[in-house]
């Protein structure tokens, strides 16, 4: 599937085909992308944290020109596609990690639709991160927010895509406090059914930190925004041309 932006950016997006069709949807139903169009502060540093097949990176690479993004992803399979999406695309750095409250800790990967057929829709989606088994198939090493900023050189985090199926929690552990406040823009697809109290752990972290975020909806995401950025979070139905 190759994809054209409205500015005429042309990417081959590598899928599975029906088996993605739940992270294909998102490119041509209303989701969200940030407006810095009326700021003197742009969106340069973006962190797409489960990053799938990388939709949501597409999204940012062509709402903001200015970008680099870095697409975190657990699973070997998405990963593989992932890297081979943008293995030509400058501006994205791929990692196969998963995002975690500490770095290089063995993890284990799991889908739980395991019981699924392989050709069901979605079976590739929602991998979960957890401590290990003695019996794990896939495993995985993680990687905090610190440690990935250090990697790549970021001293901020303009935007943060976080959609690790209840490792949020871990993420927002205590440690939390002492990068937060180096983030401009969350955006959660709330893990709450897997991982209840995340989302109010996250605002209890920002009020703690007297960070004032504005807050907005778009389709399973909340949005999060620093008030002094200056930025808007704005819906549009699909984003690109697809063929």
């Amino acid at each position: 599937m190759f994809l054209r932006s409205r500015r005429g950016q042309l990417i081959r997006l590598h899928h599975r085909g029906r088996e993605s069709l739940g992270a294909v949807s998102q490119l041509i139903k209303p989701n969200f992308y940030i407006d810095d169009s009326e700021s003197r502060q742009k969106v340069r540093r973006v962190v797409d944290a489960g990053a799938h097949i990388g939709t949501q990176t597409l999204r940012f690479l062509f709402h903001n020109e200015e970008c680099q993004v870095v697409a975190v992803e657990a699973s070997a399979e998405n990963y593989q596609l992932l890297f081979r999406t943008f293995e030509r695309e400058p501006r994205v750095i791929p990692f196969h990690r998963a995002l975690w409250s500490e770095s290089n800790i063995p993890l284990a990967v799991d889908h739980p639709k395991a019981n699924k057929p392989l050709n069901s829709v979605n079976y590739h989606a929602g991998f979960v991160v957890r401590e290990p088994k003695v019996n794990s198939k896939e495993r995985v090493t993680s990687l905090s927010v610190p440690d990935l900023m250090k990697l790549v050189g970021f001293d901020e985090i303009d935007i943060l895509k976080i959609d690790i199926e209840g490792a949020e929690k871990m993420v927002f552990g205590p440690d939390s406090v002492q990068w937060l406040s180096l983030v401009n823009c969350i955006v959660i697809e709330p893990p709450d059914t897997s991982a209840p109290g995340v989302t109010q752990l996250l605002f209890k972290r920002l009020s703690d930190l007297g960070i004032r975020v504005h807050v907005s909806v778009s389709d399973e995401y909340l949005v999060l925004l620093r008030e002094e950025t200056g930025w808007r979070a704005q819906t549009c139905q699909g984003y690109c041309k697809v063929r």
